[in-house]
């Protein structure tokens, strides 16, 4: 089996700075308020609309006393899941969601600044695979659609995953999971992805054939 891994850019979150930071997580649809540092955040998720559709967005409207903001993510009126943090002296939100497609799922990254001065700045927005679903070739040993990714069909293992499976279509199946961080002006994604073998009708376990991590960075500029 080769072990070269093509990354199609993952959520487990962890925070950065944890010497320093008071992180909350909340998905609810209630009102929450967090102290983050000296200032009191009220978060409050709201959905445009109530019939739930693809297009109904979720959004968090977020507050500091006289200041306030609403942003939007998700789809089918669900609204963002959201932490508060804080690194240094600088105080975060950050909020991310999950977008279902058909087997090509997404994940959406966005940080915001809570400091007074630029309340509510969107300083980082990234937005990344954790799914895809392709065929695999069965007599090439190509994973089809993912940079031409081979997969040695002499492997024991694969061999004899093959032959149970000779019936079925097989596709492949890839799975990322994400820990995000930050330090200073430095946003960092660990993305540890699995790519497995799956035949439809779901009669045989599948196989995981693939498995790597890979270090993310992006800047964001400090306000």
């Amino acid at each position: 089996m080769q072990n070269k891994l093509y990354f199609l850019f993952i959520i487990p979150l962890f925070f950065g700075c944890s010497n320093s930071h008071n992180v909350e997580t909340y998905t609810s649809e209630n009102e929450v308020t967090v102290t983050a540092g000296r200032k009191r955040i009220t978060i409050t998720p709201i959905i445009e609309s109530s019939w739930g559709g693809r297009g109904d967005q979720g959004g968090l409207a977020v507050s500091n006393g006289d200041q306030i903001d609403t942003i939007y993510d998700c789809t089918y009126g669900r609204t963002p899941d959201y932490k508060i943090l804080k690194c240094g002296s600088r105080e975060y939100l950050f909020t991310s969601c999950l977008m279902n497609g058909a087997g090509s799922n997404r994940q959406s990254f966005y940080l915001w600044s809570l400091n007074n001065k630029n309340f509510m700045k969107q300083l980082l927005f990234k937005e990344l695979y954790t799914g895809k679903e392709g065929v695999y070739d069965t007599i090439t040993g190509v994973l089809i659609g993912t940079d031409n990714i081979n997969i040695n069909l002499k492997t024991p293992e694969i061999k004899n995953w093959i032959v149970d499976s000779l019936n079925e279509e097989v596709h492949w199946l890839m799975e990322k999971d994400y820990e995000f961080s930050i330090e200073k002006n430095k946003a960092i994604i660990i993305v540890d992805s699995t790519y497995s073998l799956l035949q439809m009708s779901d009669e045989i376990t599948p196989l995981e054939i693939l498995k790597g991590k890979r270090k993310l960075e992006f800047k964001f500029n400090v306000e």
